[in-house]
């Protein structure tokens, strides 16, 4: 079953020209060859940028997914860490609202 075309936003390309790999389809085979190194190795560790934010190497590639995004990426801003550039959600603000405390459960 493939995934759904919305879960695919990869330059596919210019991975594989970053990976220094001579074409698309050994892209496909390293990363094969990746997972099941991972699995096998029981080293499968969990990066949030990946699976809470679209995140990639290139800081245009990031932006023009914006642009094309349009309003769906109001509440969202491109950071740049170490390591990639990805679009993440925008904490939500911890003010206090004005007008009457209610008090909480038990006073």
């Amino acid at each position: 079953m493939k995934p759904p075309r919305l879960y695919r936003i990869v330059d596919r390309k210019a991975l594989t020209r970053a990976l220094d790999l001579p074409c698309v389809q050994s892209l496909a085979d390293t990363h094969h060859a990746w997972v099941a190194d991972a699995l096998r190795n029981n080293s499968v560790a969990k990066d949030d940028r990946w699976s809470q934010a679209l995140a990639g190497r290139s800081d245009s590639f990031v932006r023009q997914i914006q642009a094309q995004l349009g309003i769906r990426t109001v509440d969202r801003s491109v950071r740049t860490d170490a390591e990639a550039t990805h679009l993440a959600e925008d904490p939500a603000p911890c003010t206090p609202i004005p007008g009457r405390k209610w008090p909480l459960q038990g006073q």
